[in-house]
């Protein structure tokens, strides 16, 4: 029994490795070339779990780099004296954990939505190979870590400012290479990739407004009563 669950263990650990090194090895391509990617991760049988990595990776970076950010740049700024190394700690684990949770669930909702929107605009492709085409939205938010250490150097002021810049620059990025790899594994037009995210955008903001005018209108008949 022992043995078996240590076999078990092993297969595991080697997939997880192989599922890693893959994610870096094409995270080049899907810098560039996002149609390619996702050519070659729909037709693999890891590249679901390789796009779910993708997510996670990049949200454990997006959380991490605005923790460390905030302990180190712009609190002290406005002197705030109860942060400290264990504090610190916390913030960085529980900002983690909150952004995978985001990440994970932004990716799997909305990937649902975006396929259901895709099939009525006309697409050809699987669930999987939209929450693949979907996770390259991720891709560059990798490389907010290579900034960090230069902005942790610059003026708390201005290092803020430039990662929000560089953070609205990545995301403008990854959405052209969503948008792009939606396009391949439906086989339709970028505008109607584009359509297809647009409509569910505006589904959620009308649902927001909605929630919100409900909110003010219970508000106002409770004040009346």
């Amino acid at each position: 029994m022992y043995e078996r669950v240590t076999v078990i263990a092993f297969h595991v650990w080697a997939d997880c490795r192989l599922s890693i090194i893959r994610v870096f090895k094409y995270f080049g391509i899907s810098l560039v070339d996002s149609r390619r990617s996702v050519r070659v991760l729909a037709a693999s049988r890891s590249g679901l779990f390789i796009s779910f990595l993708v997510v996670v990776l990049s949200s454990v970076t997006v959380g991490a780099t605005i923790t460390i950010l905030l302990t180190s740049r712009l609190l002290p700024l406005i002197q705030v004296e109860f942060i400290n190394v264990p504090v610190s700690g916390l913030l960085l684990l529980a900002s983690i954990t909150a952004f995978i949770i985001l990440g994970l669930g932004y990716w799997v909702v909305g990937g649902l939505l975006i396929h259901i929107s895709c099939k009525l605009l006309g697409g050809i492709g699987r669930l999987e190979d939209t929450l693949i085409a979907l996770s390259h939205s991720w891709v560059p938010l990798f490389l907010l870590a290579l900034i960090l250490p230069i902005l942790i150097l610059l003026n708390p002021v201005i290092s803020v400012g430039v990662y929000i810049l560089v953070l609205l620059v990545l995301t403008m990025w990854g959405l052209i290479l969503a948008v792009c790899a939606l396009s391949e594994v439906h086989r339709f037009s970028v505008i109607r990739a584009v359509l297809s995210m647009v409509i569910i955008l505006i589904l959620v903001m009308l649902l927001a407004l909605f929630v919100i005018l409900l909110n003010v209108t219970v508000t106002i008949e409770s004040i009346k009563f």
